[in-house]
């Protein structure tokens, strides 16, 4: 697989490609995660897996969920990062109004940083 980027001016043109599978470098990993989980199991209190064949379903069962999980907890959380990103705006803003207050009470006068709030939320 070797990727060139097109000369200045030109389309890229993208051309799909069968994934290419590993099945011994997926077998390798596959194996050293069922290692590690004993080592961790046995290192760790109160963690047991039931011997090597245990360790490797174990191994599997994570490997599937670690594919399937992430991209929907991403998903899940873009709203949220959304919504905190638009309060960490609207405390700073209602912050620097409270601020410029402070430095020019003869421009604009806010009483408290509640009332410097409500009017960042109108404001924005």
């Amino acid at each position: 697989m070797e990727a060139t980027a097109p000369a200045y001016g030109e389309r890229p043109a993208w051309v799909p490609e069968r994934p290419a599978l590993h099945p011994l470098r997926l077998l390798v990993s596959w194996v050293v995660s069922a290692v590690a989980l004993l080592v961790a199991a046995g290192i760790v209190p109160h963690v047991h897996v039931n011997g090597f064949f245990g360790a490797v379903v174990a191994a599997l069962l994570i490997a599937i969920l670690n594919a399937a999980l992430p991209p929907v907890v991403a998903a899940l959380r873009l709203p949220f990062a959304l919504i905190t990103g638009f309060v960490l705006v609207l405390l700073l803003n209602a912050a620097m109004l409270e601020l410029t207050s402070r430095i020019a009470p003869s421009a604009i006068s806010v009483d408290a940083f509640g009332w410097a709030l409500v009017a960042a939320l109108i404001a924005s």
